[in-house]
């Protein structure tokens, strides 16, 4: 089983907790701005397609304690990156750091790419990586010494549905929207009216769920590139999505806005 955190704003822990009940999780944990969930690599597909309010999903792939910059690099240098990363992939560095004596986000950043780019070295017998290839955005998380490493299998936060064209500035971020909708416990029976509606980005949430379409569906993912990844297990993930959708529905929203840009 792999363990898998998604990470979302404070206070949208229970709007995903009640999401992944009704998908049929059980094995999770919910803390402070993230879920802790026990899965496999076909839930990574599954729930980066389907959460409406979630910010990312991660796979921890690494946990350690660190008290020390030496002992960050040890740990992650001895952790198989090879079997991660390509020797072309364009891989990223990104830390956080909580209540831990390790707090220099670019010190955490640089050491640890180091240790990455030392093990790599191990199998790839170079020296210098060119990162021409698919983009993995490497996750250290240090939260009172305790380093979390991931994968951001996300890519692009989740709030970018990707059905945007541009045009239009939307102030309010689509996951952000969607918890709106299902704190308003709005159904298709229900009228749902958007006086100030801008670039109708709650109206789309809306309509969008209660037509069974999953918030993924027209973005791509990072983990779809990486090279223990089957990508055509997410194919199939995202036909039976498809097939879900219920283009006839009845819906009864309506939205006005005093912009004409927004028309």
């Amino acid at each position: 089983m792999e363990k898998i955190i998604i990470t979302t704003s404070f206070g949208l822990e229970s709007l995903i907790k009640r999401q992944l009940i009704e998908e049929g999780y059980e094995d999770f944990e919910v803390l402070n701005g993230k879920i802790i969930l026990k899965g496999n690599l076909d839930d990574i597909g599954y729930l980066n397609l389907n959460l409406r309010e979630a910010d990312r999903v991660f796979l921890e792939i690494a946990s350690f304690e660190a008290k020390t910059f030496e002992q960050l690099f040890e740990n992650i240098n001895k952790i198989d990156w090879f079997d991660y990363l390509d020797i072309d992939d364009n891989f990223i560095v990104n830390a956080r750091a909580y209540k831990s004596k390790l707090f220099s986000i670019p010190s955490i950043q640089s050491i640890s790419e180091k240790a990455i780019i030392n093990s790599l070295k191990r199998k790839y017998k170079i020296s210098t990586f060119k990162k021409t290839g698919p983009r993995v955005q490497i996750e250290v998380m240090l939260e009172k010494n305790i380093v979390s490493l991931c994968l951001d299998t996300s890519g692009d936060g989740l709030h970018k549905r990707g059905y945007r064209e541009g045009s239009v500035k939307a102030p309010l971020r689509e996951n952000l929207a969607a918890a709106l909708v299902d704190l308003s416990f709005y159904k298709d029976d229900r009228f749902l009216f958007d006086g100030f509606c801008g670039s109708g980005t709650i109206l789309i949430e809306a309509a969008r769920k209660e037509r069974n379409i999953v918030p993924g569906l027209d973005r791509d993912f990072d983990f779809t590139s990486f090279k223990f990844y089957d990508k055509k297990r997410f194919e199939k993930i995202k036909k039976e999505a498809y097939q879900k959708i219920n283009y006839d529905k009845k819906i009864n929203i309506l939205g006005s806005d005093i912009s004409k840009k927004c028309n």
